[in-house]
């Protein structure tokens, strides 16, 4: 059985990005697992203005119990819903370090882009790809396409992180009515590192039992804006790609492709670091 897991914005209603997900995990015959987060983190404290911590204390703890409640909602919610197995978990850590550690027995993790929370701007999402390394679906708010991709477009370019994503992204792939495979062609920077041992992609759909047709894609200048025209043009549900980046001393650097259409896209994005 998958096992998917969903971050949760809010425990005080359960949003769009959870419908999405709890339709995914219906599709896949697949557990839900919807993870709320709330870091403990206490007010600076000023000399002039003291704070009494047993109070800050006893807010949080409010908050939590108060997060905790949201369980028995969600799985009558998700039951609802014909999800198989759903859970709600609620943690007191920051979101980034919660969603690397439950990803751990997930097999990809449903996230939403601009719900209001702090980890849902494209440039968060970004760093939060790059940081927790499992695969994500990321659902652009008051999103149109169907949780079950009818069309998908698969960007392949040779490298790691295209092939991860496509091998993480096979449940829903198998789901698919048709597959294009936009293979990198043009710019030698567009290819990707060489596979040792040699790797031909178009054996391994065939070999997973994907019937995809592959096309040459030459993005030139701007690869993220040629990717977004090229689902557009086949009307794609869901477009799967490796997120690019890399680590700059204490800073993470993001490939420009990665940042446009994580700013852009009006589809869900299959992603992997």
């Amino acid at each position: 059985m998958s096992h998917v897991l969903v971050h949760a914005p809010s425990y005080q209603s359960f949003a769009d990005v959870l419908v999405f997900a709890a339709d995914v995990a219906t599709s896949l015959d697949a557990a839900l697992t919807a993870l709320y987060a709330q870091p403990v983190t206490l007010p600076t404290l000023v000399m002039d203005a003291p704070v009494i911590i047993d109070d800050v204390f006893r807010e949080l703890i409010a908050e939590r119990d108060k997060a905790c409640a949201a369980s028995a909602a969600f799985e009558r919610w998700a039951h609802a819903r014909s999800v198989r197995h759903g859970a709600w978990q609620v943690v007191d850590e920051f979101v980034d370090d919660a969603l690397a550690a439950a990803g751990n027995w997930h097999d990809f993790i449903v996230i939403g882009r601009n719900t209001g929370h702090s980890v849902s701007t494209p440039a968060a999402l970004g760093d939060l790809l790059v940081k927790i390394g499992h695969p994500c679906l990321i659902v652009p708010e008051r999103c149109s396409r169907p949780a079950v991709p009818r069309r998908v477009l698969v960007a392949w370019n040779g490298s790691r992180e295209a092939i991860l994503s496509i091998h993480a992204a096979r449940p829903l792939l198998r789901k698919a009515q048709s597959i294009v495979l936009l293979a990198a062609t043009g710019d030698p920077a567009l290819a990707g590192t060489a596979w040792h041992p040699p790797f031909d992609i178009g054996r391994y759909v065939e070999a997973e039992g994907l019937h995809a047709q592959i096309e040459p894609f030459d993005a030139g200048g701007d690869a993220g804006a040629a990717l977004l025209e090229a689902a557009a043009a086949h009307d794609a549900d869901l477009l799967v790609m490796g997120a690019y980046g890399r680590s700059r001393l204490s800073e993470w650097t993001l490939g420009g492709a990665t940042r446009h259409v994580l700013r852009h896209a009006e589809l869900p994005l299959f992603m992997r670091h």
